[in-house]
């Protein structure tokens, strides 16, 4: 029997990049969960307006939009993220969560 289990994106010390990367590698283990993942835009917006160049901020407000189901936003800020840190991999990676996430709701 499929079961879902509901994460809070922003409740780790790290912020959603590394609760919505544990999220994923339960998703590898347990292909027949699913997971669905809350989190909050503002936070990170502020966090962008003080520092613009700031490369993770983008990379977690990706990941954020992703946990509210805005994929083609989350994808805008995870590119934002690379043009600032070319060596940035957490975007790479937060594309893949994605990737999945698409793969998943089609079912």
């Amino acid at each position: 029997m499929p079961i879902t289990v509901a994460v809070d994106a922003m409740g780790g010390d790290h912020g959603p990049s590394t609760t919505l990367r544990a999220a994923l590698k339960f998703l590898e283990e347990t292909p027949d969960a699913r997971v669905i993942a809350v989190g909050q835009e503002a936070p990170l917006r502020a966090a962008i307006a003080r520092n613009p160049g700031f490369a993770a901020a983008f990379a977690d407000l990706g990941w954020a939009l992703l946990a509210l189901g805005r994929a083609t936003e989350a994808e805008q800020e995870f590119a934002r993220a690379l043009e600032l840190d070319p060596l940035h991999a957490l975007p790479r990676r937060q594309l893949a969560w994605r990737d999945l996430l698409e793969r998943q709701a089609a079912g």
